[in-house]
């Protein structure tokens, strides 16, 4: 810290910051050296003063505190509400909440899915667009947690939603590791169970057809 515990390259550095940093087909990396010329700080000099390594260690600490709070924001609410029935197989998602999903992607729409089994078929039908953020239901508290981060559970005794290897997900190892006890399954993460829907999708889907096919005959046989 400065003596007087102010830097006095502080204002110079956000007004230069302000007025001269500006992005440009030059790139980020150009704007911010600009912006610090502005302020008169050399860029070739890497040996800055304690003053100037506290303020951008602070400014840095308010980004990534700005950043974490945005992300939290992120977080859907009350999704069986906004997306009430899944639009590849038509299930309620509040009736499967423990399995149902939620896509976020980059042109700033969100897709509600029933299971992991259509987030596999909706991704292989968006090709041209990329997730930001796959969400999941938690199997005990039914909250969802992020995808890629949650513990998954592949197979095991309890039938599984829209496929016959059973895939859920936990929002910590302990729950995971207590349900694999009870219900057998093998523990993993999201890669593998993503890529394990892909290896169940044509068993599946022709399991499920051959299901509604039976459905749909037994309901033509019922009397009016």
């Amino acid at each position: 810290m400065c003596p007087s515990g102010v830097c006095p390259w502080e204002p110079d550095i956000i007004e230069g910051v302000r007025e001269r940093a500006r992005p440009t087909t030059s790139g980020r990396a150009a704007s911010c050296r600009r912006g610090l010329f502005a302020a008169g700080v050399p860029w070739g000099d890497l040996s800055l003063p304690p003053c100037l390594e506290d303020f951008l260690t602070r400014l840095l600490l308010a980004a990534v505190i700005a950043l974490s709070a945005a992300t939290a924001l992120a977080q859907p609410v009350d999704d069986t509400k906004a997306m009430p029935s899944c639009p590849h197989c038509g299930m309620d998602r509040e009736k499967f909440a423990v399995s149902r999903m939620v896509i976020d992607y980059d042109d700033g729409k969100s897709v509600g899915l029933c299971s992991l089994h259509c987030v596999a078929v909706d991704l292989a039908v968006s090709i041209d667009k990329a997730p930001t953020a796959i969400w999941v239901a938690d199997l005990p508290s039914k909250k969802l947690v992020n995808a890629e981060t949650a513990v998954w559970v592949l197979g095991g005794t309890k039938s599984g939603v829209m496929t016959s290897r059973a895939k859920w997900a936990f929002a910590d190892k302990a729950a995971a590791e207590a349900f694999v006890k009870e219900n057998g399954g093998t523990i993993t993460g999201f890669e593998d169970a993503i890529k394990a829907a892909y290896e169940d999708l044509y068993k599946d889907n022709k399991a499920i057809r051959e299901k509604r096919k039976m459905m749909k005959a037994k309901a033509a046989q019922k009397p009016n």
